[in-house]
């Protein structure tokens, strides 16, 4: 733990003029759970690791308990809390990303505004479709809408900027599917998934893609074995993917790579399934500034997604692409130029300047995901942004159900394990090398709060972590439930009334 200064329990808690009142209905004190909290953390063994706390009651924004809370901070995933605030902020809850495949005399073309779950085979899956489906409804709405030719297929990605990776990502983490580049026109989480089929002991497996066919040119260096362990690689610039490994014969191996141009990569792949039907193609290619599709082209098909969908996809499943889809949108929206990170970030800084006023200073934003490690926020200021969403009239239900349910989805559905909590916890994950987070709303009946609970420079594994930070998560569960622990037994025991 840092102990850069070691005040005494005492002078920490009048410094931060911690509310020692009942909370609600709840016996236990605001005193005792920072007691409890602070025990918790000086016991953990964290190193030079900080951990910083914010724990805030919901019915009046008062601090419950606190530790090094105005620490500035890397959130790691928490940054996406960040990003969705914003997005309904700028965008409206009832904002839809928007999909057209258009016809303008012999071309055909692909116009998006940057949604990030087109092809997404999760919310596919939702609709009882895979992601071929999907594909065999775009190439036969072309077919019964009478194209037998097409000159030119058009991808419009214009609606983003060209620059799909983000400069602070780190270049080893570019062939990961968690940094997959970012378009005004994404397929598939913009990868490419790689399927292992075993064939015979030490023979090469069968490699097979999803979407079927894709556009990639694979280097089979893999070998039928014992043990599913295929890795993938891919030539930066390129999509050249190169299989190592073993695949075994119990089941198929399965990896996902990001592609390089997904716009692009989505234009070849939708050209294969139109030849399938008859469909003549000629090139492919993206649109340029001479290009102008905005009137006069024949509606062929449309996909529409909801603000709703993708912020579930951003917050309760930690999806990544979907809050750099999310910051782009709101700088395109802000702006009405093709949208970037910085638009993106200064719109999301003008947001929180309206919602928290001066202390919004104290957010530093430089991508939507918390990939980079660049960013910095405050436990303080997560938990003042987490108040004001819920008491929004237009965004608190929005915002709420994006988060994950502690033992039911996303990212907190096993979280907990077989812990039983009294209480509902609503929340989001992070972790990057070293930084471990969680922020959220932990309920019971009327009694309401938010908390924000942050580590970096955290010395071990992101699974310890976490351990450390559940520790505090039950503290506060077990105080909503007006139980109070013997700090010298460790046992927890019915509360009295002071």
């Amino acid at each position: 733990m840092h102990t850069t200064a070691a005040p005494s329990r005492l002078r920490r808690l009048t410094a931060l003029a911690i509310v020692a009142t009942a909370l609600l209905a709840s016996t236990a004190t605001a005193q005792s759970l920072q007691i409890r909290l602070e025990t918790l953390i000086q016991s953990a063994d964290f190193g030079d690791a900080v951990c910083a706390v914010s724990v805030v009651n919901l019915a009046d924004g008062i601090a419950v308990a606190a530790y090094q809370q105005d620490q500035s901070l890397i959130p790691a995933s928490n940054m996406k809390l960040v990003t969705s605030a914003a997005a309904l902020g700028v965008l409206g809850p009832d904002f839809h990303f928007t999909t057209q495949m258009q016809r303008h005399g012999n071309d055909l073309v692909i116009v998006s505004d940057g949604d990030p779950a087109f092809g997404d085979q999760q919310l596919l899956r939702d609709m009882g479709m895979k992601l071929e489906d999907m594909l065999a409804r775009w190439a036969d709405a072309a077919q019964k809408a009478g194209i037998t030719h097409v000159e030119t297929l058009v991808v419009d990605a214009r609606s983003f900027d060209t620059q799909r990776v983000h400069p602070s990502w780190p270049i080893t983490d570019l062939t990961k599917p968690y940094a997959a580049q970012v378009a005004g026109i994404n397929f598939n989480n913009n990868c490419v998934d790689i399927l292992g089929y075993y064939t015979r002991a030490g023979q090469s497996p069968e490699i097979r893609t999803r979407p079927v066919n894709a556009p990639v040119i694979i280097t089979n260096d893999a070998r039928s074995g014992t043990r599913n362990e295929m890795q993938l690689d891919r030539e930066l610039g390129t999509n050249r993917i190169t299989v190592k490994g073993q695949v075994a014969r119990t089941r198929a191996s399965a990896g996902f790579m990001p592609v390089h141009d997904p716009a692009l990569f989505f234009g070849r792949v939708l050209r294969d399934r139109l030849k399938d039907r008859g469909i003549t193609v000629g090139d492919v290619r993206h649109a340029t500034d001479d290009d102008h599709y905005e009137t006069g082209g024949q509606l062929i098909a449309e996909v529409k997604t909801p603000l709703a969908a993708v912020l579930a996809r951003c917050n309760k499943d930690s999806e990544n692409l979907f809050a750099e889809a999310l910051i782009k949108r709101v700088g395109r929206k802000a702006t009405g130029d093709p949208g970037t990170w910085p638009a993106g970030a200064a719109a999301e800084r003008m947001f929180l300047s309206r919602l928290l006023g001066p202390r919004a200073a104290g957010f530093v934003i430089d991508d939507g995901s918390g990939l980079s490690r660049n960013n910095r926020v405050t436990a303080e200021l997560l938990t003042a942004l987490l108040f004001e969403m819920d008491k929004h009239p237009r965004f608190s239900d929005s915002f709420r159900q994006s988060l994950s349910i502690a033992g039911e989805d996303g990212t907190l559905r096993h979280r907990f394990g077989a812990k039983s909590f009294t209480s509902e916890v609503y929340g989001k994950s992070g972790f990057v090398r070293g930084v471990v987070a969680l922020t959220g709303y932990i309920e019971r009946g009327e009694d309401r709060l938010a908390f924000s609970i942050i580590l970096n420079n955290y010395p071990r594994s992101n699974t310890q972590g976490k351990r450390e930070i559940d520790k505090l998560i039950y503290a506060i569960d077990d105080f909503l439930a007006g139980r109070r622990m013997d700090l010298d037994t460790g046992k927890t025991t019915a509360a009295t009334a002071n």
